[in-house]
């Protein structure tokens, strides 16, 4: 015995495909975090724990309360001078 999609298997393959393009074409985090600014103290990073030393509660720039606590900068925030 074969079987032989009908109309009912083909809407759900169809609205299936429609979900996974929808879902591959929301723009990523990094793309709608702020980049890494192209200044001078940004342009010799090399790491993301050097992030924290002005980033950090005590720091020049601390980030705000919302901001995660994380130390996976480079995840999230991409550098502006590298496109």
């Amino acid at each position: 015995m074969r079987w032989t999609p009908g109309k009912r298997d083909w809407v759900f393959l169809m609205a299936v495909a429609a979900v996974v393009l929808f879902v591959s074409l929301l723009p990523t985090p990094r793309e709608r975090n702020p980049m890494i600014p192209a200044n001078e103290p940004h342009r010799t990073l090399t790491a993301e724990t050097h992030c924290s030393q002005c980033h950090a509660l005590q720091g020049n720039q601390p980030l705000s309360s919302r901001h995660p606590k994380r130390q996976d900068c480079f995840k999230c925030h991409r550098r502006a001078d590298v496109l």
